[in-house]
């Protein structure tokens, strides 16, 4: 994958991926991935090509065909942690720990885009809530549409798209939710990358 601001840590009770102090829920079992966040680095191929193509699950729906970067894939599964992402840091009753989020780009899989082609109608939506938590209690919540189908235009995100996510204010948790239109069976994932948070740490 190269050089990214994504790792993935093996090393004890802290397995999975991190950001410095943001952790990412990342479920496994015997070596399948079952869901949360997994990096992918998949383009979308050059010749439009995609019905013959592996893991289109994991891969980004970026038709600008730009040579792409690591990113992480969110997989919503019924059996996920109560946080997705996480703000940890060293707990003392000398160290102090703020976090806000500012921002995410978003975009959709290849994966859900075919699936909304061939399933979605008129007034059919696919979006995404991404909710904030400091100390078990909701802050707020910021939405986007990730497929909206009209009687004037379809529209699906095949492009990196900004989330604002600065109206969540000081969180210590995170969580995602991909809403399908009722009655539709559409995957539950979504790609995003370019997480910007203010994080503090202070000592007394």
């Amino acid at each position: 994958f190269g050089s990214d601001s994504l790792y993935f840590n093996t090393s004890g009770d802290k397995e999975g991926l991190y950001w410095d102090y943001l952790f990412f829920a990342h479920k496994l079992d015997q070596d399948v991935f079952k869901g949360g966040f997994i990096l992918s680095n998949m383009e979308y191929p050059k010749s439009g090509v995609l019905e013959d193509l592996p893991n289109n699950e994991y891969r980004v729906n970026h038709k600008a065909q730009k040579a792409a970067n690591a990113y992480a894939v969110f997989c919503e599964t019924d059996d996920m942690p109560d946080c997705h992402i996480k703000f940890a840091f060293p707990v003392s009753p000398q160290m102090k720990g703020t976090c806000s989020l500012k921002s995410v780009m978003v975009n959709n899989t290849v994966e859900v885009a075919d699936a909304v082609n061939a399933t979605f109608v008129d007034g059919d939506v696919l979006s995404l809530e991404v909710t904030g938590y400091l100390a078990g209690k909701k802050t707020d919540k910021a939405e986007m549409k990730l497929a909206e189908f009209t009687t004037q235009k379809d529209s699906i995100v095949n492009n990196w798209t900004l989330l604002d996510l600065s109206k969540l204010g000081m969180v210590d948790s995170v969580r995602f939710a991909l809403i399908p239109p009722v009655g539709k069976t559409v995957p539950k994932a979504v790609c995003i990358d370019n997480l910007f948070a203010s994080i503090t740490i202070t000592s007394e």
